[in-house]
């Protein structure tokens, strides 16, 4: 067995590196080759979010037992945990949790109350079931983000828990549901508000708004009044778009100045625009019926991703998903898709696996970012043929997409790689320049020949959150030569040049 370290780039020799080279230089120069090392492509290991929605309004996907007591509160916290060993297990990574519902959170907030879903008596558990959430997630390195209800407050007997009698001029009935006004300038600083308690409270991975949009049927939605006082100089459904993206700047504003790694998205309608008349019907768009104006959203690179709520088939997926990855410059696009087309309506008219599945084939062929499902329930056991076929689809690794605004926060390129036998075991470390940054995660990467003399590459680790990474004992059992390399990666999937730096050695 032999030990040996390298660097890929000239740079000043610190006094470790220096301590470093000295040490290996007693490798004889003929015994290993030293060559300009590249990160060894993997084939298998796609770049794709595979997300889904985790419901709780009306417990849903979650709760379904009641913490009325201890005994109740482990159980509660138990099905959790088996959703999400569930989800690492069949491929997934990232994890959308619904922490606003209609008007009323899941954790203690200063501004709504809580969410009556996790007891029978409508009272508080005693516990945190946001922070339970986040650090389930973290410890099974699935990315969690806070997934609220934008502008719905619910009907007559959910909008009366709210604060509407304090703030009437906030609100509007619309088709026997009650909505905030996205045109009060006092309701977008109240929904920022909303946003930044979460991102200062607990380590979500992003902010993910829903139904960030008017409501349907939005041309009889009764904001005259607003309009009046605010939409001087605009049409109705220019100043409508507006105060949209208006909250949007607002959110985006606050938390990069609270955290500026917490990303942000939003899922819009899953048409972006009319296209024409070669698609008929088109039914609803996001720009023309709801007023999202998600391509100056993109102009103004006011998110990380979006997530279009594309629940439609055939000619109503395909040219629809063409025009968001076409329209689209400085945003990912995850496609949002529905499973829970397997239960609706008819027997006649309900999807079968083979639709989703297609979906996610198209995706992956024209490039994508990755897909999210509507909901959890339909790809879990109760539905079990098309949780299989997911899990076929994710079987191989995947890291995160790469975000676009990650480039502004790339860490330094990890350095001082080396291989160390501690007893009966090996250590791969590395060093960097700044201090631990729990955000910055590493992956360890490897170009491995066996006896035979054949080359395999692997993705070793993804989401290692130390200086150093215990390489497993079968990965060195059956090789003769190992080369590794680690990089440095930030929360929006963005990876530092590939530093090699070690290697292991059969004699």
């Amino acid at each position: 067995m032999l030990l040996g370290g390298c660097g890929t780039k000239r740079r000043a020799t610190t006094v470790r590196e220096q301590s470093y080279t000295e040490k290996t230089q007693s490798v004889k120069k003929d015994t290993i080759e030293i060559k300009p090392w590249v990160k060894p492509y993997v084939a298998d290991v796609r770049h794709e979010m595979r997300g889904v929605w985790l419901t709780t309004v009306y417990g849903l996907d979650w709760p379904r037992a009641k913490a009325d007591s201890y005994k109740g509160q482990k159980v509660q916290q138990e099905e959790l945990l088996l959703i999400l060993d569930r989800l690492k297990d069949d491929g997934f990574n990232t994890v959308f949790l619904q922490v606003r519902l209609r008007g009323n959170m899941i954790f203690a907030s200063e501004y709504e109350p809580w969410a009556n879903i996790f007891t029978r008596s409508g009272q508080p558990p005693q516990y945190d079931p946001l922070a339970f959430v986040v650090d389930a997630c973290h410890r099974r390195g699935l990315a969690c983000h806070a997934w609220l209800v934008t502008y719905p407050m619910g009907n007559n007997t959910e909008v009366n828990r709210s604060f509407r009698t304090s703030k009437p001029d906030w609100f509007v009935k619309h088709l026997n549901e009650w909505y905030l006004d996205p045109g009060a300038p006092e309701v977008r600083t109240y929904l920022t508000k909303l946003c930044a308690e979460i991102v200062e409270k607990y380590p979500v991975d992003g902010i993910h708004l829903d139904y960030i949009r008017y409501p349907d049927h939005a041309k009889s939605f009764n904001d005259r009044k607003t309009f009046n006082r605010y939409g001087k100089g605009k049409s109705l459904a220019e100043w409508r778009r507006n105060n949209i993206t208006e909250l949007l700047r607002e959110v985006k504003k606050t938390i990069e100045q609270i955290n500026p790694y917490v990303q942000l998205s939003a899922a819009p309608l899953g048409k972006l625009k009319h296209l024409g008349a070669k698609i008929t019907p088109h039914g609803w768009t996001a720009y023309e019926s709801v007023y999202q104006d998600v391509e100056q959203w993109d102009r103004e690179k006011l998110l990380d991703f979006v997530v279009p709520m594309m629940y439609y088939k055939d000619d109503l997926f395909e040219p629809f998903l063409l025009d968001w990855q076409r329209s689209l410059k400085h945003t990912a696009v995850i496609a949002g898709l529905g499973p829970y087309r397997l239960s609706e309506g008819s027997k006649a008219m309900r999807w079968k696996e083979e639709d989703i599945l297609c979906q996610m084939d198209f995706v992956r062929n024209v490039r994508v970012d990755g897909v999210c499902f509507f909901r959890d329930e339909f790809i879990s056991n109760r539905y079990s043929q098309m949780r299989e076929s997911i899990r076929k689809e994710f079987r191989t690794q995947a890291l995160l997409p790469e975000l676009s605004r990650g480039k502004n926060y790339l860490p330094t390129t990890p350095f001082d790689v080396k291989l160390e036998h501690r007893g009966a075991e090996y250590y791969l470390s590395w060093q960097m320049k700044e201090p631990i940054d729990k955000r910055i995660k590493y992956r360890v990467w490897a170009s491995i020949k066996d006896k035979k003399g054949d080359t395999a590459n692997r993705l070793l680790a993804d989401g290692v959150s130390d200086l150093s990474f215990k390489v497993p004992s079968s990965v060195l059992a059956s090789v003769e030569r190992i080369e590794f390399g680690v990089e440095a990666v930030n929360s929006f999937g963005v990876a530092t040049p590939c530093e090699h730096g070690a290697h292991y050695m059969k004699q």
